[in-house]
C-alpha cells in the first residue's frame, strides 16, 4: 500500500519494524483512497454519508448509506410541510362505443322496424374484447332498455363490475321502394281491420 518504492521495500523486509519512525503522512501520503476504492462499489459523494475522524496523524473515514436519500443520491429540496404525499389523478379516455355512468355503461342500439316487431339477435361489443349475443324479443318498443349483467367497468374498491345497458332506438325508413310501399300499405290495412272501438 506504500506509494514510495523504498518505503515499500523496507516494509516488505521488516514489517512494522521496517517502517518504524515514519509518520502516517510518510506512509500513506500521495495515495488517493477515493480512487483506490472506487472500483469496489464505494461511490464517494453519491448516496453515501462519510464521517471523518482524526486520531493523531491518522484520518479515518466511516462510510454509510445516506439516511435522507437512502442511497439514491438524489434529494427533494422543497418538501411539502403539510402533506408530503403524492396524489395521482387518472383520467379515463372516452370510448365512442359507450356512455359511462359510474361503473355502468350505456349504448344505443338502432334497430330496423321489422327487427323490433319480429324480434332479432344482436352482437354487442364488450370491454373484454369480442362480442356478446343479445336477444331482442318480438314487439320491442322504442327506448326499451336491455341489460347485460357484469359487462360494465370494475367497481371502485374491487366489488364486482357494473352492467352494460342497451337502449333500443328504431330506424324508420325515409325512402321506400315500390314493393316496400305496397307491403306497408297492406300492413296498415290489416292493422285497420283488427282495430276495435272501446265499446265493442
Amino acid at each position: 500500500m506504500l506509494s514510495d518504492p523504498k518505503k515499500r521495500a523496507e516494509y516488505d523486509a521488516g514489517g512494522h519494524a521496517g517502517v518504524a519512525g515514519y509518520s502516517a503522512e510518510d506512509l500513506f501520503g500521495g495515495i488517493d483512497f477515493e480512487d483506490l476504492f472506487r472500483g469496489v462499489d464505494f461511490d464517494f459523494g453519491s448516496g453515501q454519508q462519510v464521517k471523518v475522524r482524526q486520531k493523531g496523524n491518522v484520518s479515518m473515514r466511516q462510510i454509510s448509506v445516506c439516511p435522507v436519500c437512502h442511497g439514491s443520491g438524489k434529494m427533494i429540496e422543497a418538501v411539502c410541510p403539510d402533506c408530503g404525499d403524492l396524489y395521482v389523478v387518472v383520467r379515463v379516455r372516452p370510448d365512442p362505443r359507450y356512455q359511462r355512468d359510474g361503473a355502468d355503461l350505456w349504448r344505443e342500439e338502432i334497430l330496423p322496424l321489422a327487427d323490433a316487431v319480429l324480434g332479432t339477435k344482436l352482437e354487442v361489443p364488450i370491454l373484454e374484447g369480442g362480442k356478446a349475443e343479445v336477444e331482442v324479443p318480438a314487439g320491442t318498443q322504442p327506448d326499451t332498455v336491455l341489460r347485460l349483467r357484469n359487462k360494465g367497468l370494475p367497481r371502485f374498491g374491487g366489488d364486482g363490475k357494473g352492467d352494460l345497458y342497451l337502449q333500443v332506438k328504431l330506424r324508420v325508413p325515409e325512402k321506400l321502394s315500390h314493393e316496400e310501399r305496397e307491403l306497408y300499405e297492406r300492413l296498415r290495412a290489416l292493422a285497420g281491420k283488427t282495430k276495435r272501438h272501446f265499446w265493442e
